[in-house]
């Protein structure tokens, strides 16, 4: 498995990044069979809040909140054709990067869209993102056609 890195520093636990993050704003390099360098950016939650219905043994009326961690570790993106080309292994990981710690949702959300416009990921032949904010659209079929022969 690929570990983060964040300025050449591997990432492995949350206690590596700072205090009060809520997330980051990633990219991920992968190589494909035709040697190409591919890249893919996007972001990443470390928590989740969860709910859970009290059981009836306990006999509490309230639903119960808490925090789970995220799995930021295994993850590589949200692409369901990203993750075919990996099953298939047309392509491999060979690099996951963190560009940008957040410290709220805000924040995560702006520098995801900013990012992505800055690095024209729509237009670029190289990237896997097809979408901004599931308003702005591109279609990659060229690209996937490349990938997949």
């Amino acid at each position: 498995m690929i570990n983060w890195k964040h300025e050449n520093k591997e990432i492995l636990s949350i206690y590596d990044m700072p205090k009060g993050c809520c997330g980051f704003i990633y990219e991920v390099k992968f190589l494909g069979i035709d040697n190409s360098i591919y890249n893919y950016y996007g972001k990443k939650s470390l928590q989740f809040k969860t709910r859970k219905k009290p059981t009836k043994a306990s006999g509490k009326k309230r639903i119960i909140k808490g925090v789970k961690e995220s799995d930021w570790k295994e993850y590589f993106g949200s692409s369901y054709n990203v993750e075919n080309l990996l099953n298939e292994g047309k392509i491999k990981i060979i690099e996951k990067n963190i560009i940008k710690y957040c410290f709220s949702k805000a924040e995560l959300n702006y520098e995801e869209t900013k990012i992505l416009f800055i690095k024209s990921v729509l237009e670029d032949a190289y990237s896997f993102n097809e979408n901004i904010l599931g308003k702005y659209f591109f279609k990659v079929e060229k690209l996937w056609k490349k990938i997949k022969e």
